[in-house]
């Protein structure tokens, strides 16, 4: 779904000043990033900003506001704002101003890298655990255990334990 280029335009525009801002296109339009955190975005060629929750059930009472309803799923803390509820520079002022107070206390949410998979059960790997005992029997066997990464050409044994 494209967005509008002119409330993209004004956002850009509004935005200009403020430090570590990015745009991300999401969800079927356009995202603005501040400080690694969701703020304000054009969601359906509507405005939408992420507000504090505790101020969600007054504002969107306001002309123009209303839930933002992603995948018929209700967002409470984001509001989507037409161009009714934002047709001065006035109410667009707002609107921002009430984003990017937010964003200094919102939570980053950003994505966690994934977990590495613990060595001992990763499937794209084959151990090979090799005990080589001393000719003399005073010398203590050698243990060794090799890991092959990625290795399809390697028919998989079940391990034993070697302790």
């Amino acid at each position: 779904m494209a967005y509008r280029e002119d409330l993209a335009i004004r956002i850009r525009e509004r935005l200009a000043e403020i430090p570590s801002v990015e745009e991300k296109k999401m969800m079927g339009g356009l995202t603005f990033m501040v400080n690694d955190k969701m703020c304000v975005g054009i969601f359906k060629n509507d405005l939408m900003c992420r507000i504090d929750p505790q101020l969600h059930e007054t504002l969107v009472e306001k002309p123009g506001c209303r839930t933002m309803d992603f995948s018929n799923r209700p967002m409470i803390g984001y509001v989507v704002v037409d161009d009714s509820g934002m047709s001065t520079q006035k109410d667009f002022d707002y609107w921002i101003d009430l984003a990017l107070d937010f964003n200094k206390r919102a939570k980053s949410s950003r994505r966690k890298a994934p977990k590495k998979a613990s060595r001992t059960s990763r499937q794209d790997e084959v151990f090979i655990s090799l005990k080589i005992n001393s000719r003399d029997k005073t010398t203590p066997p050698i243990c060794l255990q090799i890991s092959i990464p990625n290795c399809p050409c390697v028919t998989r044994l079940p391990r034993e334990n070697t302790t």
